[in-house]
């Protein structure tokens, strides 16, 4: 029942309250004394790791914080690392210019794939709408092909990560999955973005799986075996929204026209994107924590006085 009600909710915002701009930020940046100390922690540890050639950025490894629970220091710096090899192997480079080209290129190769990414006010945190049937493991042939589609994925997830909030919250996912078949699925291909997927740090607050067929419930729940608890979990499969039962919702994002609805996401993509990297690029632990000591002595001077 309450998954249920959340995808009601979910649908209702994307297509009335959904924003197609990015968000104000100010409080959505904040982070908590623990989560500081978390990231720190972490940010150590990097810096005394060999393997790292290229540090994470203080935003990331606040990210690192939210995302990854109790997980040990040393899994962090292996993950760390393995984010580094997969940025080595398909040379990308972090940046605006190529990760709004990467996702266009992808809209070429795999027209339909993605429907839409917005932004929801009231939940804080993104939504991401697929039509799994429009997806053809067959197109992604030559090296560029795979760099196109493995280098747009990370730059989705770097899109719809672009604050502390969202990230906290994970972004809400939609499959359309009506019409799917073996032909949109290949085991071999999938197992190359495997260790980008687990290595990644991460939030999927939930993956509705709509319409979905035998043969998506399959691959799906031999999929999840190889990803964290708390990302299998967030899986919902044989899903159906009140209202659509055994329709399709593609029609409902490829409006006014199919073209007109792509160049859209890739516009908000794009404002994501460049929230992303403005955040990425300004935001520093050491200045996160004099502004929570600034805060905490305010607060003690103010309870003194009171008292």
């Amino acid at each position: 029942m309450m998954a249920e009600t959340d995808a009601t909710s979910t649908q209702d915002t994307s297509t009335d309250g959904a924003s197609h701009h990015a968000p104000a930020q100010n409080e959505l940046m904040e982070i908590s004394q623990a989560e500081l100390d978390r990231a720190m922690e972490i940010k150590a540890v990097f810096a005394q790791d060999e393997r790292l050639r290229e540090m994470p950025s203080d935003f990331m490894c606040v990210q690192y914080a939210l995302c990854t629970g109790d997980e040990s220091l040393e899994i962090l710096c292996d993950r760390a690392y393995l984010v580094q090899c997969f940025k080595e192997e398909y040379k990308i480079a972090n940046t605006v210019e190529e990760g709004i080209d990467l996702f266009h290129q992808y809209t070429l190769l795999q027209p339909g794939n993605f429907l839409a990414m917005e932004y929801l006010p009231d939940e804080k945190n993104y939504f991401i709408i697929v039509d799994a049937a429009a997806f053809f493991p067959s197109a992604i042939k030559t090296d560029d092909q795979v760099r196109t589609w493995i280098g747009s994925t990370f730059y989705w997830w770097q899109a719809t990560l672009p604050d502390f909030q969202a990230i906290r919250n994970g972004w809400t996912q939609m499959f359309e999955c009506m019409g799917a078949s073996f032909d949109n699925f290949d085991a071999a291909l999938t197992e190359r973005a495997k260790d980008l997927m687990k290595a990644y740090p991460k939030n999927q607050r939930v993956l509705y799986f709509l319409n979905s067929p035998t043969v998506v419930n399959i691959f799906w729940a031999l999929w999840k075996r190889g990803l964290p608890e708390r990302e299998a979990k967030s899986f919902v499969l044989g899903h159906s929204i009140p209202g659509w039962e055994g329709e399709r919702i593609d029609s409902l994002y490829k409006q006014p026209t199919e073209e007109a609805a792509r160049e859209k996401m890739i516009l908000n993509v794009y404002d994501f994107l460049q929230l992303r990297m403005k955040n990425e690029r300004e935001f520093s632990l050491d200045r996160a924590a004099n502004l929570l000591n600034e805060r905490n002595t305010e607060m003690f001077e103010e309870n003194g006085s009171q008292a």
